[in-house]
C-alpha cells in the first residue's frame, strides 16, 4: 500500500511526438513518389479503385455466405 504523500504528484504532461508514416510508392500502380507522402496513393484515381476493389470483394464474400453466389 502506497501513501499519499510517498506518490509522485507531478501535473505535467509529457508531449510524446509520434512520426509519420510515410510512403514512397503507390499502393495501386506502384509508382514511387519523389518524396514520400503521407497516404499511398499518387492520386484520386487510385485511391478510389484500390477502395472499390475492396467493397467489389467483402460484396463477393458476403453473397457467397448467404448463399447467392
Amino acid at each position: 500500500m502506497v501513501q499519499n504523500n510517498k506518490i509522485n504528484n507531478d501535473n505535467s504532461i509529457k508531449q510524446i511526438v509520434e512520426p509519420v508514416k510515410t510512403y514512397s510508392y503507390c499502393w495501386k500502380c506502384g509508382r514511387t513518389f519523389l518524396s514520400p507522402l503521407s497516404e499511398p496513393w499518387c492520386d484520386f484515381y487510385c485511391r478510389s479503385e484500390y477502395y472499390a476493389e475492396i467493397a467489389q470483394e467483402e460484396n463477393a464474400c458476403y453473397r457467397e455466405w448467404i448463399g447467392r453466389d
